[in-house]
């Protein structure tokens, strides 16, 4: 059965001026993911990214580590993360006396109440989240049919994508695409089968291929 491969990018610059570049360790992390598939004997057919830059390298450094490095890298604003920055500003916004939190974990801890009020339309961010579930399923969609004309696919995206992607093919609620996001390590696999009616989900959030390398493994 061809499967897609669901990857988040490596790490990116937390806290820095520009988020979206990879970090020296993002970028292991990806040539470790490429090098941890062709191991397995892997091979895509298609690459499918989001535009985001953190994600077209993450999908070329794979890509390179693979063998595969003239494969061409499909871009699709479908697999673009949400904005977070305008969500948080927009909760900020609606909650004044709330502090800035000054530590990463504060920083998640708002984004998810942010994300709460956002799914359910207390706050708008740059896209509403009802736009955001229509895009990130119309991706899918495109991917899975890729992966059922003869997979399998692999595509690079973000950990609310991801979560989003997992959260729909288990028909959860919406309040679960925010515990799945926030669980996704940075270059980690889910995979997706293409089934007849709907995916079938195969497997979340793997990093074998980080777990035995110390401090490899991240969310950020």
């Amino acid at each position: 059965m061809s499967q897609l491969l669901l990857a988040r990018h490596g790490q990116a610059s937390f806290g820095a001026q520009d988020y979206d570049v990879l970090s020296d360790l993002g970028r292991s992390q990806a040539r470790w993911l490429g090098e941890h598939l062709a191991a397995a004997g892997v091979r895509p057919v298609r690459a499918l990214a989001g535009t985001l830059r953190r994600q077209r390298e993450t999908a070329a450094l794979a890509l390179e580590a693979m063998g595969l490095p003239e494969l061409e890298i499909e871009t699709h604003p479908g697999f673009d993360e949400y904005d977070a920055e305008a969500v948080l500003a927009a909760w900020r916004r609606a909650n004044p006396d709330e502090p800035v939190p000054t530590d990463r974990r504060g920083h998640f801890r708002a984004l998810a109440r942010a994300l709460a009020d956002w799914q359910a339309g207390r706050i708008d961010g740059a896209e509403s989240f009802a736009a955001f579930e229509a895009r990130v399923a119309e991706a899918m969609s495109r991917a899975l049919a890729a992966a059922a004309e003869g997979g399998p696919v692999l595509a690079v995206s973000s950990g609310g994508v991801i979560g989003q992607a997992v959260r729909a093919a288990l028909s959860a609620p919406a309040e679960a695409m925010i515990r799945l996001h926030m669980q996704v390590r940075n270059a980690s696999l889910t995979r997706f089968f293409a089934g007849r009616e709907a995916p079938w989900l195969g497997s979340f959030n793997e990093t074998p291929h980080l777990d035995l390398r110390p401090g490899a493994v991240t969310w950020s």
